[in-house]
């Protein structure tokens, strides 16, 4: 599982149960933080999607 991987990988000082809570808490974070930035471009209407110019969660954890 990629949840696995991913804590092994970024938390291996964790027990397993642990590493995977603290990576769904870092996607959470992350996902957050890129719907507020959408948010604010699309009151400040300027167009630009900053998800798609990011791309999003899956590029910055990847």
């Amino acid at each position: 599982m990629i949840l696995n991987r991913l804590a092994r990988e970024h938390f291996p000082h964790l027990p397993p149960s642990e590493g995977r809570a603290a990576v769904i808490r870092l996607l959470d974070a992350l996902d957050r933080d890129t719907l507020a930035a959408a948010r604010v471009e699309r009151h400040h209407g300027t167009g630009r999607s900053p998800i798609r110019e990011s791309g999003g969660v899956a590029a910055r954890s990847g």
